[in-house]
């Protein structure tokens, strides 16, 4: 098997420098999948695209990645989030195209299998 090459930034730069696009390309579109898998980990936190929100599965993750960062170990604490919370995180977009900015229809909606008592 041969030895691959060490990436160093030098050895980059050479690459980068290829006359060769189709392997330049490859590399480019590896790069940017390489960074698409590492920003699927964690929702980011600036302006998502709406697309994005479309699907009910990314407005639920981003919700229960909310709640593990403000530590929500039970139902109740839901009770808690509001708009502004939600909007400084990310979650504005969301909010207000989905939910009609009310962070209450958007944990009922997106929690179903819980019993909510709205009036709490």
């Amino acid at each position: 098997m041969p030895k691959l090459p060490v990436l160093t930034k030098e050895n980059l730069s050479k690459f980068n420098q290829t006359k060769r696009p189709n392997i330049k390309q490859s590399f480019i579109t590896f790069k940017k999948a390489l960074l698409a898998k590492r920003s699927r980990k964690s929702l980011p936190q600036n302006e998502i695209s709406k697309r994005f929100w479309q699907v009910k599965s990314n407005q639920r993750r981003f919700f229960e990645d909310l709640g593990r960062k403000f530590g929500f170990a039970s139902q109740d604490q839901w009770y808690r989030i509001s708009a502004e919370i939600i909007n400084k995180h990310g979650g504005a977009g969301l909010l207000r195209s989905y939910y009609n900015g009310s962070p209450v229809l958007a944990v009922t909606s997106l929690f179903p299998e819980f019993n909510w008592r709205i009036w709490k």
